[in-house]
């Protein structure tokens, strides 16, 4: 059999790139279709690009591609498949090192991957083509009654007339850096993504993962102090919420507020008239899993985690 030729996608050729990308086991050509049209959606209301697209070609078939969308934060999201007989290990490292090897990517300082649990193939070539594993991410969804629109009342462990919670804003900038890092100290959620980005790349990141609205970031202060923060977006394409990201500082913690982000988040969702509220949880985090699944979440997704921090990264 002839070795399979590696070569940049064609702009004709992006949807096939990308159906290649993202095809399942036991996807029907129609679902397969509908999670294409929906990712292009996603993409081009957030403006994003997924111009970098290579595919493994063998006797004039495309038998795999590699996607690499440029996210906001230097960060790239690898997209690759499908593994099988066609497109073996080799294949697919060789398709996965010329993808990220692109020019278009130089200020790209973390890569990152997603493949499903059982996808030992797709896994065993991202490792192979320098990749770590970080972990497994539960994604995790929850219906929103309308009626549940009432805040929730400050956490006992708190003195509620010290407390204050802020929406963000520009000028409180470095009050909302500082703690953001501070949350990450003792952090059960990701660890192994510590101290791998830079801290404005981290907000631009969380800032992309919906459409950002300002009043939907929350910082949570205590006798002036900023002690703990909730970070919201809205999906583009379904009335929904997401939870991008909680922290209470390490000095704070065990008062309750995680309880209290959790149901801010659903008073938030129910009084803006969102059918539901999502996030992503690292499975290992077994505290903030038992919060969830208290609060009425129920596992959508699981998938596997894996980075590459680019060799030109340096800060």
């Amino acid at each position: 059999m002839s070795e399979p030729l590696i070569r940049p996608a064609r702009p004709f050729e992006r949807r096939t790139a990308l159906r290649l990308c993202l095809t399942a086991p036991g996807q029907t050509p129609g679902e397969l279709e509908a999670q294409v049209n929906s990712f292009l959606e996603y993409l081009n209301v957030l403006n994003l690009s997924i111009d970098v697209q290579f595919l493994a070609e063998l006797e004039g078939q495309p038998i795999a591609a590699c996607a690499c969308i440029l996210w906001p934060g230097r960060t790239g999201m690898v997209l690759i498949g499908p593994a099988g007989e066609r497109a073996d290990h080799n294949t697919l490292v060789k398709l996965i090192g010329r993808t990220l090897g692109d020019a278009r990517l130089n200020q790209v300082r973390l890569h990152q991957s997603l493949v499903r649990p059982d996808d030992t193939e797709l896994r065993d070539a991202l490792l192979a083509a320098s990749f770590k594993e970080l972990s497994v991410l539960h994604y995790l969804e929850r219906p929103i009654n309308l009626h549940e629109h009432a805040p929730p009342d400050i956490p006992r462990g708190l003195d509620s007339r010290d407390v204050r919670l802020e929406s963000f804003d520009e000028r409180m900038l470095d009050d909302w850096r500082a703690l953001v890092l501070g949350t990450y100290t003792g952090s059960l959620d990701c660890p192994g993504l510590t101290g791998l980005r830079h801290i404005d790349d981290i907000f631009a990141g969380h800032r992309a993962a919906g459409r950002f609205l300002p009043e939907h970031w929350t910082l949570m202060r205590c006798g002036g102090r900023p002690i703990a923060v909730l970070m919201l977006c809205e999906n583009p394409i379904r009335p929904a919420l997401e939870l991008v990201y909680t922290g209470v500082h390490p000095h704070h913690r065990g008062r309750g507020i995680g309880r209290f982000w959790i149901q801010t988040a659903i008073a938030t969702a129910a009084a803006g008239g969102y059918h539901a509220l999502t996030l992503a949880v690292d499975a290992e985090n077994s505290p903030a899993r038992a919060l969830y699944d208290a609060a009425g979440f129920h596992l959508t997704a699981t998938r596997r985690a894996l980075i590459r921090r680019a060799a030109t990264a340096t800060s």
